[in-house]
């Protein structure tokens, strides 16, 4: 569950990069009529410039999950490892 709640901690950042490709857009709408195909790239520019992070930060997510998911499972195997060479424990994890 913590590389579960690493992703959804980071949750926020993507959607607030969605809400502000939206008002990017939003913002340019009403300058395109009657306007030249300049507005229209000045928007399509702002709208590319706005979405750009949201692949990089999918990307880092999915890296730290990784990263958290092989530390745990180390972390387990070692345990594991441990409790089952305990001398005299009771446990035999094996």
């Amino acid at each position: 569950m913590r590389a579960a709640g690493k992703i959804l901690d980071q949750l926020p950042l993507v959607q607030g990069a969605y809400t502000d490709l939206a008002a990017v857009v939003d913002d340019s709408l009403p300058r395109l009529r009657g306007q030249s195909i300049q507005s229209l790239a000045a928007t399509l520019e702002a709208w590319f410039t706005a979405a750009v992070p949201v692949p990089g930060e999918l990307a880092g997510y999915a890296e730290n999950l990784v990263t958290v998911d092989q530390t745990v499972a180390s972390a387990d195997d070692a345990a594991s490892t441990m409790l089952a060479q305990a001398p005299a424990s009771g446990l035999n994890m094996t």
